[in-house]
């Protein structure tokens, strides 16, 4: 069982749609049904309706997500449905329906459909390409809700490997799986030359969840500051976030809670409020989100990276000792250079000294103040671009160890260890990045 959803006109038909995999014979599919109460709402009036079998290539990634829109059209979020990491590259593959947000009237037919085709999906009349598709490049879309006001789709994306992102869907756009994941490029297998990919507002790596559970923006009245708020969550790790976006970027997020049982999926109420469904404990928990301040948090730079301006490090393109990243290594046979590192025209990098060997090694000293405490209201963060491989060490002490690479800059939260490791005065960061193959390399460094 994936998704449940009631007809817009419930109340007079009570019609409702359920979306579901099965295996029957070795063959995996998922199933949208339509079933129907009988009119004293007691049970099922008779068998479901098959308004939608999808063919799936493994048990994984089968979507959950059902959701009736403002236009009155059911939005169905499908998965890649594997293998892992999408080799056949079904999110971006036109002729399946793998991988997509589709779009159907299920108050229609046509032909042998048990369903019609709204006259202006994107994709329509297009040969070669099925028509039921709104919007494609997704690996496992996790709940799929409309903004009561504005009508946007807001969706929860599954990641692979290393990131989970939200997307704000529009029709006929391209949401980059397996081609990218987040806002990192994953895969160049089915990369299209001239192919626009559309990025996340919010993307976050592994170390912070591991399963976006997609929710609803606010609009109730209990707590007004975070009226036009999506809210979200991460199944695994349970932190539930409010965020804003302006123009389709990330704008403010606040993390407002830390769910009590994993959150498997969010609920609206006629008022607005918002509930979560805990998966472990089968509990539905209201959200109080009148006592959030989602007032942003002041954000202080403790070493700058080279984004402004240039940043001198003491860099070697040779293989040196094993203690190389010691605060008491001796590092005075290195050669001072100005940062970023790596190639002219990579994408999102600042390259202030070329470098074209497998690898390059880095030092660089910080200094903190005196009083420096880092534990007290501080939220601490490395800042980082890089390609591909990547080791980071606070002196002395392994903080990151990353492989593949970054489109751009990433932000990730330091670890209680990597906080500990900081310390007044003089501090030491020094990193390894490896290129496997190709000559896209830079890296960056930023705490705050």
């Amino acid at each position: 069982m994936l998704a449940c959803v009631f007809h817009p006109r419930f109340a007079e038909n009570r019609k409702y749609y359920l979306k579901y995999q099965t295996r029957q014979d070795g063959r995996i599919s998922a199933l949208v049904v339509e079933r129907q109460f009988t009119p004293d709402f007691r049970a099922d009036a008779g068998s479901a309706r098959t308004i939608l079998e999808i063919a799936c290539t493994t048990q994984d990634h089968t979507g959950g997500g059902l959701e009736f829109g403002p236009d009155g059209f059911l939005y169905i979020g499908m998965g890649d449905s594997g293998p892992q990491r999408d080799p056949r590259g079904h999110g971006q593959d036109l002729s399946l329906l793998l991988g997509k947000i589709l779009r159907i009237d299920v108050n229609k037919t046509e032909g042998a459909l048990a369903y019609a085709i709204p006259s202006d999906n994107p994709f329509r009349n297009r040969d070669g390409v099925r028509p039921e598709i709104w919007a494609y490049g997704f690996r496992e879309p996790w709940r799929i809700t409309f903004d009561r006001e504005t009508r946007d789709l807001w969706v929860g994306d599954v990641g692979q490997d290393r990131i989970e992102e939200v997307d704000l869907v529009r029709a006929g756009e391209n949401y980059g799986w397996n081609v990218y994941e987040g806002f990192d490029r994953y895969s160049t297998n089915y990369q299209r030359a001239a192919e626009i990919y559309q990025p996340p507002i919010f993307a976050y790596p592994h170390s912070v969840g591991v399963s976006i559970t997609g929710g609803y923006v606010y609009r109730g009245n209990k707590a007004p500051a975070l009226r036009g708020w999506y809210v979200c969550a991460d199944f695994e790790s349970r932190r539930v976030w409010a965020l804003t976006q302006t123009n389709r970027s990330l704008a403010q997020i606040v993390e407002i809670a830390n769910a009590p049982s994993r959150p498997v999926s969010f609920a609206q109420s006629p008022d607005g409020e918002l509930q979560v469904v805990g998966f472990d404990s089968g509990v539905i928990y209201q959200l109080d989100l009148a006592s959030v301040d989602p007032t942003p948090l002041e954000k202080e730079i403790l070493a700058p990276t080279s984004e402004l301006s240039g940043v001198i490090w003491r860099t070697t393109q040779s293989r040196p000792a094993e203690n190389w990243f010691s605060t008491a290594f001796d590092d005075h046979g290195w050669a001072n250079a100005l940062g970023g590192f790596g190639t002219a025209g990579t994408p999102g990098a600042v390259i202030g000294t070329e470098w074209r060997t497998s690898d390059i090694w880095l030092r660089r000293d910080f200094m903190l103040p005196d009083n420096f405490t880092a534990r007290v209201g501080r939220r601490l963060a490395l800042r980082i671009h890089h390609d591909e491989d990547v080791e980071v060490f606070l002196n002395g002490i392994e903080i990151l160890k990353r492989p593949r690479w970054t489109s751009g800059y990433m932000e990730l939260p330091l670890s209680d260890r990597a906080t500990a490791a900081l310390k007044p005065g003089r501090n030491l960061i020094a990193i390894h990045c490896h290129q496997n193959s190709g000559d896209r390399k830079s890296t960056r460094l930023n705490s705050s």
